[in-house]
Parts: C-alpha cells; structure tokens; sequence
C-alpha cells in the first residue's frame, strides 16, 4: 500500500468520511482512518490510533513515523492485521443455481498440516502429501461460508500453487473464473503465506487483511 496516488476519501458503518491529503492512512477496506498535510506530519508526535475490529489484530502501519518524516513525501499507508485466532479465512459465494462443488489450491510443507473447515458443518479435512495440494468440496446450498485454513506449528501454507493457470479457487482459464469470482475477502492468519496468482481473477474479491509477515 505504499504509493503517491491519492483516492477519494470512503466511509463505512455510517462513519465521518476522511478527505484524503498528503499522508493518508487507509483500513483494509479502503477506509482513510486519518489524513494529514506534510506540515502536519512534520509537527506529529505519534501515528493514528489502529483501528479495532471483530476478529482482528490490528498489528501496526505499514510505515514508521520516523520514516515517514524521512521519506518527506506524499504517501498512502496501511493498516496490517492477523486474524485473531491465527487461522486464514476465505469468504465465498455461491450464488443461486451456482456450481455447488468448490475447488481449493494451497501448499504446504508439512503433510496433513493444514485443517480445511469448509464452514457448512461439514468434517474437517486435511490432505497428505508436502508441496502444491488440492481438492475439492461439494456445497449443498447456495450461500456465503467461512472456510477456515487452521495451520499447524511446524508447517508453513501458501495460497496459490505460484502458477499463472491457477489461483486459490483452481483454473483462471474461461471455464475456472466462476470459481475465482466466488471469492469475496479474505484474511490471512498465521505461518501463511501468498503465492504468485493466488488470488488472479477474483474479481468479487473486495478485501484482504495481511499481517506483517
């Protein structure tokens, strides 16, 4: 999120909307928390407050206050989060008479080290094997659901496989993108990690939270 391009300011949750200035500081949803003048930064004491919410860790801005006044120019800086309880989300979409069976792409580098919760209340399910994994579940409504990605201690998980055909929702192809659309945030918990493409052509995909690592 670092740039010189200034946006109009948005609001959410009928909040006081934030006219962009030199130094704008974004939310994960596009929200200007604050906004200030280079004289302003060069008078400020201390970075805006980090905004809170409901399973989230607000982690700090992705810019210092130190060099911002180094760097002494017009900047967008952004908010970093960790899911609070260290787990990945993908929300999706399964639009009505939607394809009900859903393909999922990561790696990881421990076998069976990455619990899928579907978030239908179906069983969990982990898969064998190390490197670039996939499958599939099948959805017996449409709707929106949680699935969840619980990583555990000793194994590190990318989204995406790191290929240009597929993203964390399966092929980018003409065929795939119906699946890619499906994706509408996502939030990136602990030992995560994002692959080339994985989120290529999810054009519904409207956030994404991203902690520091």
């Amino acid at each position: 999120m670092r740039g010189l391009v200034h946006q109009e300011g948005k609001k959410s949750g009928g909040g006081t909307s934030v006219s962009p200035k030199d130094i704008n500081f974004y939310d994960y949803d596009g929200t200007i928390v604050a906004s200030w003048t280079l004289v302003e930064l060069t008078s400020a004491t201390e970075l805006p407050a980090s905004p809170t919410h409901d399973g989230l860790t607000a982690q700090g801005w992705n810019w210092t206050l130190a060099d911002l006044k180094t760097e002494n120019a017009p900047m967008n800086v952004g908010q970093m989060y960790i899911t609070s309880d260290e787990k990945t989300h993908l929300t999706i979409t399964i639009a009505e008479f939607g394809r009900m069976v859903v393909p999922l792409y990561f790696s990881q580098t421990v076998a069976n080290g990455v619990t899928i919760d579907w978030g239908d209340g179906s069983q969990t399910q982990t898969l064998t094997g190390t490197g670039n994994r996939n499958t599939t579940h099948t959805y017996a409504t449409p709707g929106t659901y949680d699935i969840t990605l619980d990583v555990a201690e000793g194994c590190e998980m990318k989204l995406g496989n790191g290929s240009s055909s597929y993203c964390v929702l399966g092929a980018t192809n003409n065929a795939g993108r119906v699946y890619c659309n499906m994706l509408q945030s996502v939030r990136i918990g602990s030992r995560a990690g994002i692959s080339a493409y994985a989120f290529y052509n999810c054009y519904s995909l409207a956030s994404i939270t991203i902690p520091s690592s």
